[in-house]
């Protein structure tokens, strides 16, 4: 950047059908696809909203919470842009239904670790390794529970069921081990 310092930079020319970017949707029915934004689409979709909300809101002293990431294009729409030119506070909640903290719904699993493995599929994907206390559950319940609360592409591939993980001294799962012992093998 400090050799382009001098450098004369032209402002670009942007029309309203010029594509602003590509938004991510979440694939919660499927397979995730993308939707390709124009100018012209964010500046109608936040004007729509902006309209809709009048009177509802009040400039400059609204909060709201948003889970990130912004997967469904209401969500950006809404939370991100609308509330911006609304000059709301935007509290930003990061993956707000991570498989991790999903899994942990669990309280009768003392111990589960979650690791990436090879798949001839998709490059990797995701095997949970889980210590029951509880006699009754099973693989199935674990992945019925997951299908139930996350999108498709985050339910793991497979669960496994063990007597044991390795650990530290203090008790620690020793996720290096982990993926040595589980991970190797490639699944479809």
């Amino acid at each position: 950047m400090a050799a382009s310092a001098g450098t004369r930079r032209e402002a670009a020319t942007l029309r309203a059908a010029d594509r602003a970017f590509l938004q991510y949707i979440g694939g919660t029915t499927g397979v995730a696809n993308g939707a390709l934004l124009s100018h012209r689409n964010l500046i109608a979709n936040i004007l729509q909203t902006f309209v809709w909300m009048r009177g509802l809101v009040r400039p400059g002293e609204e909060v709201i919470v948003t889970a990130l990431p912004l997967y469904p294009i209401f969500a950006l729409t809404m939370n991100c842009f609308t509330f911006m030119l609304h000059g709301g506070l935007n509290c930003l909640i990061a993956n707000p239904r991570d498989l991790k903290q999903m899994i942990d719904e669990f309280k009768r699993l003392p111990v589960t670790a979650i690791i990436g493995v090879p798949s001839n599929k998709t490059g990797e994907a995701v095997k949970v390794i889980i210590v029951p206390s509880d006699p009754r559950l099973t693989a199935e319940v674990v992945l019925a529970h997951c299908r139930r609360y996350l999108t498709q592409y985050k339910i793991p591939r497979l669960v496994v069921l063990v007597e044991d993980l390795p650990k530290s001294t203090i008790g620690k799962i020793l996720r290096r081990e982990v993926r040595e012992r589980y991970g190797r093998e490639a699944i479809e």
